[in-house]
């Protein structure tokens, strides 16, 4: 499910909106909407021939394919198919890509219309227009209806909301109407546009060839200045008493940003305008996380602090990013004034960075600089300072058991090995004892304590001869790492004995035996087998009966006397390798007393 995302921005409308959950394909070709990475972001736009493109023309910005990383092809999911799928959403976590916008820029696009004029406009801009005198009209596919009749210069916003045009009819006997119309998109404030001064048919009535006329204007550096004009006698000077724009009749200026005053000096002027737009701050964004971490299995990375913004109503994005990673959201919200407070966790676990259960990070090395980059971003394109914190990773260790893994051979004896554990991490940690596989004991380990293991008896006597069998130490950690040390070994017997776990209780003395035994005793190997009747005496009388149980014959006891308090009935078998080649197989035994 790593491969589903959330479409955030609208530069890809009507195909994409806002909110949409997609899923990226392998493969793509030209023509495709694809997801791509692009300095840390991830971008969803359509493949056209060298670039990447955003169907909402009018607000996208547009990227060469040298510049990115292409990740695959884009399926819209919608909440229902992704249900069937069994994707629960509400446990999700989607990565969102970005279909960005195009910065807010202002621009004029005429001044001084008078007379019948057309102007074509775009859908997804807004135009502010100022002037006097004139009928405003709005012309879509042929179909013109009145907007509003201008008679002073209040501005007036106009919002395309498909491709038209605007239709200025002067509406004077003397042609004296005039307009400036600015455009700027449409997610843009028209109050972030405000006029500063406004001229009309002004004449000084000075003598010809004096500049007679010099208005000083004060600029505040936190806005962006738009001189707009129709003239032939002006000049616009900086605080130098630099000229700023050239000797003309029409003239449109940005003011540079360094201009912190403006004097208009003329003698005769039709029109002026001067605009400011509020230049947007950048976020401002303070990181409380301590430098130098140094991180072990299980330890967490805080990433916290604040992000403001003086733009009030701006959406700010607090992002960060490890080494040279994704770039990741960890907060956003709407600037009011107050600091926008952030906090993630990020655990290092298996000598990886973790959010939760999304794997953030690769394998990190251990002995290196690692770096955690955060900052803030706001929805008109400014970002602020890059903070940076460095740290480091202990990768977590397995406790250490003493010895080598050993090949004990072939032996006759129970085997039993003397060990200690030891934790790198003085993390607290369990010992387990297997013969194979199956559990010995299990218990909380004490670091350096000498412990042994060995193979119980009634557990020894079961593993059968001749095959290799793993006795096991583990140790495992609080974290979940495990150590093991292994012993392998061939049980080799050459003799075999056996008796009844619990002698038969009789009233009276049993006076005879039938022993049969299912058994291979190949030539050059012992057999013995014995019975008695007083079976709870301290010394027991066993009277050997092999030739019996060999020929399959009843046995008669000898033994008449007891000194125990009851009389009963034992047997035990017994027998040795001796030059035998093969081995000695037992697989059961019966009989019956009387």
């Amino acid at each position: 499910m790593e491969r589903l995302y959330q479409v955030s921005g609208c530069s890809m409308e009507p195909t994409l909106s806002d909110g949409q959950i997609v899923e990226v394909m392998e493969g793509y070709e030209e023509g495709d909407v694809v997801v791509a990475e692009h300095e840390g972001r991830l971008i969803v736009k359509r493949l056209v021939g060298d670039r990447l493109l955003g169907d909402n023309r009018a607000l996208s910005a547009d990227f060469f394919v040298a510049d990115v990383r292409i990740l695959g092809r884009v399926e819209v999911r919608t909440k229902e198919e992704l249900e069937e799928r069994g994707v629960q959403l509400d446990n999700l976590h989607i990565v969102k890509v970005e279909a960005i916008d195009v910065k807010s820029k202002v621009m004029v696009v005429s001044y001084d219309i008078y007379g019948d004029t057309r102007l074509k406009v775009k859908a997804g801009y807004k135009y502010l227009i100022v002037g006097i005198d004139f009928d405003l009209y709005e012309d879509i596919k042929d179909k013109e209806h009145e907007i509003t009749r201008f008679h002073s210069n209040s501005p007036y916003t106009y919002e395309a909301k498909k491709d038209a045009t605007l239709l200025f009819y002067d509406n004077t006997p003397g042609g004296t109407s005039y307009a400036y119309v600015v455009e700027f998109p449409a997610t843009m404030s028209a109050s972030n546009l405000e006029v500063v001064q406004n001229y009309s048919h002004y004449y000084d009535g000075g003598p010809h060839g004096r500049y007679n006329r010099a208005d000083v204007f004060d600029l505040d550096l936190n806005y962006r200045y738009f001189a707009i004009g129709d003239g032939s006698e002006l000049r616009i000077k900086d605080q130098n008493g630099t000229e700023l724009n050239p000797f003309n009749s029409q003239f449109k200026i940005s003011i540079p940003a360094n201009v912190n005053r403006i004097s208009l000096e003329y003698k005769h002027i039709s029109n002026l305008l001067i605009l400011r737009e509020k230049v947007n701050e950048k976020p401002i964004l303070t990181l409380s996380t301590q430098n130098n971490h140094a991180l072990s299995e299980g330890s967490v990375l805080p990433i916290t602090g604040s992000a403001s913004d003086a733009d009030k109503g701006d959406v700010v994005t607090v992002k960060y990013k490890i080494n040279s990673g994704t770039v990741r959201n960890i907060a956003s919200g709407v600037a009011n004034g107050t600091p926008l407070s952030f906090a993630k966790n990020l655990t290092f676990s298996n000598k990886r960075l973790r959010d939760g259960f999304t794997e953030i990070t690769g394998d990190l090395a251990e002995n290196v600089d690692h770096t955690l980059t955060v900052w803030a971003e706001d929805d008109k394109g400014e970002k602020s300072a890059e903070v940076t914190r460095k740290f480091r990773v202990i990768h977590n260790r397995p406790p250490v058991i003493s010895g080598t893994n050993e090949d004990l051979g072939n032996i006759q004896a129970i085997p039993s090995k003397t060990y200690t554990v030891t934790e790198p991490e003085k993390d607290a940690f369990t010992v387990t004892e297997k013969i194979n596989g199956t559990v010995i004991r299990s218990f909380a380990g004490v670091a350096e304590q000498e412990n042994t293991i060995t193979i119980p008896h009634d557990l020894w006597i079961r593993l059968q001869p001749r095959i290799q069998h793993k006795l096991v130490i583990e140790a495992t950690d609080s974290k979940g790492m495990t150590a093991a040390r292994t012993y392998t070994f061939v049980r080799q017997e050459n003799k075999l004995e056996f008796k009844l776990k619990k002698p038969f209780v009789t009233d009276i003395a049993a006076r005879r035996i039938l022993v049969t035994i299912d058994a291979v005793v190949p030539n050059g190997a012992m057999m013995k087998i014995e019975a008695c009747n007083n079976a709870f005496d301290a010394s027991p009388t066993w009277e050997d009966i092999t030739n019996h149980v060999r020929f399959n014959r009843g046995f008669l006891f000898t033994n008449t006397e007891k000194t125990a308090e009851q009389w009963g009935v034992d047997i035990r078998f017994m027998f040795e390798k001796g030059t035998a080649n093969s081995q000695v197989i037992v697989n059961g035994f019966g009989g019956a007393f009387d």
